[in-house]
């Protein structure tokens, strides 16, 4: 099929068929696209991270017999057809200075063991597991994704696993030294590499792959870009600025209480005082051991009087024997399957 056959652009977006899946290409906000490739027979209602309209921009763009581009300010997609694929993506940067590759997906030049740079395998439910593998840039430094036991700062050579967990709180957000930004809008179990030869994000399930790419003539240009797409957070108050204390952990109020003291008689300001786990009676009941914590009021009233707030860290986690349990397994407030069914430990 060539690309006058596969590639349209309609309604400022540029979209084409290709591999068994269909790939919509649209700007989303100043100097930057979203990307979609959805599998045939699936469709994806929820926008995730990318759920605050954009302002309007209008694109240029065109479709030939050898190629197609469409353009956003300074982002330009580009198709092209190869040996391995009818419709290859890159990104370039379009500026007085010339043009600038950003980053494409990845060419495999020659038919080997199926592989393709988009792809996706059922595993029911209309679930997918997809991937998306891109060109590896040789040089390029590449920072962000929240939080991660990497060791380094540029994770460049580095896999990381795209879930949650304590002390890891990935955020699949990526800043390229190439001058780019890069989110995969996928809220799943997932991974991505950042190898020498490849880059290979991967959904363990979503019914579509779902990307967003900026840039702009600084890294401050592309982070505005990015929280203009994703929503900008809420001024810190000014209490909350100065220094926090946390530890493993407050038993009791009267250790609490001493701490904050400690603190005063000092004369170290402190904002924020933090109570975390086992401040409770039963896991799942969201309130002070009376034994261990008998006046909480009395204690924040302190602590207010001092200049410090309190924090206390809830712990999400819910036994059968909790105040709470029955209510939310009735009202269906647990996390389960794709199917709905829970299991016995609740979250």
């Amino acid at each position: 099929m060539s690309l006058t056959e596969s590639v349209i652009i309609v309604n400022n977006r540029l979209e084409f068929d290709s591999q068994g899946a269909h790939t919509v290409i649209e700007p989303w906000g100043k100097d930057s696209f979203r990307v979609r490739t959805v599998p045939a027979g699936s469709a994806q209602k929820s926008d995730w991270a990318l759920n605050i309209p954009q302002a309007t921009c209008t694109c240029t763009g065109e479709v030939t017999k050898s190629g197609a581009y469409i353009r956003n300010g300074t982002i330009e997609a580009r198709i092209q057809q190869t040996r391995t694929q009818d419709c290859r993506v890159l990104f370039y940067r379009i500026s007085e200075q010339g043009e600038q590759l950003l980053l494409a997906e990845k060419d495999y030049v020659v038919f080997a063991n199926l592989n393709q740079s988009r792809s996706f395998r059922s595993i029911g439910d209309g679930l997918y597991r997809a991937e998306l593998h891109l060109e590896a840039m040789e040089g390029e430094r590449l920072f962000g994704l929240g939080e991660n036991e990497t060791d380094t700062v540029n994770l460049k050579g580095c896999v990381i696993d795209l879930y949650q967990r304590h002390i890891k709180a990935p955020i699949p957000f990526v800043l390229s030294s190439r001058g780019y930004g890069f989110l995969w809008n996928n809220p799943s179990l997932g991974r991505v590499e950042f190898a020498n030869n490849l880059t290979r994000w991967v959904s363990y399930g979503c019914r579509q792959t779902d990307y967003y790419i900026t840039t702009g003539d600084t890294y401050a240009d592309i982070m505005a870009h990015y929280i203009d797409a994703v929503g900008h957070a809420p001024k810190l108050p000014y209490w909350a600025s100065g220094f926090w204390q946390c530890k493993l952990r407050y038993a009791t109020q009267s250790s609490f209480l001493e701490v904050a003291r400690g603190f005063k008689e000092r004369g170290i300001p402190l904002s924020v005082l933090v109570i975390d786990f086992f401040h409770w009676d039963i896991m799942g009941n969201w309130r002070f051991d009376a034994q261990c914590w008998p006046d909480p009021k009395a204690m924040v009233d302190e602590l207010r009087d001092m200049g410090v707030r309190v924090m206390i860290s809830p712990w999400t986690l819910v036994k059968q024997d909790s105040i709470n349990y029955a209510y939310m397994k009735e009202h269906g407030l647990f996390t389960g399957s794709v199917d709905g069914l829970h299991d016995d430990i609740h979250a």
